[in-house]
């Protein structure tokens, strides 16, 4: 972002996979098509909206996950269990947003007379691993597990790139707060597990980001310049509650984990820097990386959001304060993943008609964080 030209924020948003194992969920419902009690998708691009509808899927499968059955006799039956949200994206300002159903099944399987396990599907009970807590695919078939949040670029002016291509919204002067302020993306992700039990999941964080300052939390790399912000391995850019400090325009990255009912359990920061005399908030992006763990509930979701007052966001183009347009090759790869393959889509749409510089390939323009889940305990 920039103190005088504007910056752009445009989407977030993860890569999709698949849930598997005994834990594993049905598909969530694809994004578009006809629409029925699946949900309905939202486009908004300055003032044009559209609506379409998105199918959903339910039905169980039944896994054992608790002894093995010992038949002595009859036919063998299956109740299937129920499914739950698959999770929802939405995007203000020019992208796609849907609802919809799918989500997690279990059931119990019984074989004649003798008593089989008990099943545990994405939301039942009983030991879960990554994929079961976190692999539930949400309506555009993208998965916490494995995800990202990208923010491209249609168009460039002077250091910045342009993802918006209609009007930018929430604009002020307006009593909204500065998270829901000018471009707003938000996606939301189902979690599998016992449902109410508390996890903690230990998540892998790589990217390149413009910098932003917060307060009323806890910065976990602590409030001293770091030694080196353009380090080559990235730097701790991680943040546990608080709030942006309303300065500047600089772009806001966020997780929030919500419990069944959608009540917060807690809410993370992924690109802070410290407010010292060093002005992080500036015209550059910065290599980031870190592995921190994060509060969910069984049964809950995960949102990621990113928000862009100015609608305009630092382009990834090297290291220091950029002040002009850069080459598609200028930019940086992602800190400790260069060889990254990047997804072909993002929250439903070709990543090529997103970042108009070079498509899903690295370096990415303008800004993008890769989120991976690298385990899962009960807390």
């Amino acid at each position: 972002m920039t103190r005088i030209s504007l910056k752009t924020v445009a989407l977030i948003a993860p890569l999709a996979a698949a849930a598997a194992g005994a834990c594993s969920s049905t598909p969530a419902e694809q994004f578009g098509g006809g629409s029925n009690s699946g949900g309905s998708s939202t486009t908004m691009a300055g003032t044009q909206a559209t609506t379409s509808g998105m199918p959903s899927t339910t039905g169980g499968s039944s896994s054992p996950a608790g002894g093995s059955a010992s038949p002595t006799g009859g036919n063998q039956s299956t109740t299937g269990g129920a499914s739950g949200s698959a999770g929802t994206s939405t995007t203000t300002g020019g992208s796609n947003a849907g609802s919809g159903t799918g989500g997690s099944n279990g059931g119990t399987a019984t074989g004649g007379t003798a008593t089989g396990g008990t099943a545990t599907g994405g939301g039942g009970g009983g030991a879960c691993d990554v994929d079961c807590i976190a692999g539930i695919k949400n309506d555009t078939q993208e998965s916490l597990v494995n995800s990202y949040i990208m923010v491209g670029c249609y168009s460039k002016a002077a250091q910045d790139c342009i993802t918006l291509t209609g009007q930018c919204p929430n604009q002020p002067p307006t009593s909204l707060p500065m998270e829901q302020q000018g471009f707003v993306s938000k996606q939301t992700f189902k979690l599998g597990g016992t449902a109410g039990t508390h996890y903690l999941l230990t998540i892998n964080v790589n990217g390149m980001s413009e910098a932003k300052y917060y307060e009323k939390g806890t910065r976990a790399a602590g409030n001293t310049d770091p030694a080196n912000p353009d380090a080559t391995a990235g730097t701790d850019t991680f943040y546990t509650g608080g709030n942006p400090v309303d300065f500047e325009n600089y772009n806001i990255y966020k997780i929030t984990t919500k419990d069944a009912a959608g009540t917060e359990v807690a809410h993370y920061y992924l690109n802070s820097m410290p407010k010292t005399n060093t002005p992080y908030e500036d015209h550059s992006v910065y290599p980031i990386a870190y592995t921190h763990d994060i509060e969910v509930v069984g049964g809950g979701s995960v949102e990621y959001l990113a928000a862009d007052r100015n609608c305009h966001a630092v382009d990834n183009c090297g290291i220091g304060h950029q002040s002009a347009s850069c080459a598609q090759t200028a930019g940086r790869n992602i800190p400790n993943e260069p060889n990254l393959v990047l997804p072909t889509n993002y929250m439903g749409k070709p990543v090529s008609q997103i970042n108009l510089f070079g498509g899903n390939t690295q370096p990415f323009h303008s800004q993008i964080i890769h989120i991976v889940v690298k385990s899962v305990k009960p807390k």
